[in-house]
């Protein structure tokens, strides 16, 4: 449970509490469970073997445009240094069980200047990820993509139970 590494609603930054739950599954596998609640973070890196569940009514929420850290890409990524495989990234009700992007101000600063650099998936699996699941959750305000999968090496992974809420864009039909 994130919150036996100090992730609380009350933070404005919980990614150094998140990020050390994901780190303490061990190699032979195990569940990192976000309660109930609004948790804000930065970008997240998981291993292979590892299952990232989502309780109902809990929301892993992007830190907003502004704050999110310079550079950094995507927000849950896997770990491209054990290949990323037996990956699950669930929720316990797709009603509630939210990952929400904070997205509606990178779409704007995006329209106002295509330079813009903004995180470009909310879920993102590098090549050679093998045997990966994303389940029953949903997928809210995206800055761009809501899950990117690389083609290269990527295989057996299902994609299934999701519910996608991003508000329109007046740019998107270029992506």
């Amino acid at each position: 449970n994130i919150s036996d590494f100090g992730a609380t609603t009350s933070s404005t930054d919980n990614t150094t509490s998140i990020q050390a739950a994901l780190n303490a599954v061990p190699s032979t596998g195990g569940m990192v469970v976000i309660p109930a609640g609004k948790f804000l973070t930065g970008p997240l890196t998981i291993k292979a073997k590892t299952i990232l569940h989502l309780a109902k009514d809990a929301t892993l929420q992007m830190l907003p445009y502004g704050i999110w850290p310079e550079g950094d890409r995507a927000f849950i990524v896997n770990d491209a240094d054990d290949g990323g495989s037996d990956i699950i990234i669930e929720g316990e009700d797709k009603e509630s069980s939210n990952i929400d992007g904070q997205g509606e101000p990178w779409w704007k600063a995006f329209e106002a200047d295509e330079t813009t650099v903004r995180p470009y998936a909310m879920i993102h699996l590098t090549g050679n990820s093998q045997r990966f699941l994303i389940r029953n959750i949903k997928l809210s305000n995206a800055p761009a993509y809501n899950i990117k999968f690389d083609t290269k090496g990527n295989t057996h992974g299902t994609v299934h139970d999701l519910l996608v809420r991003n508000p329109p864009s007046g740019n998107s039909e270029t992506y």
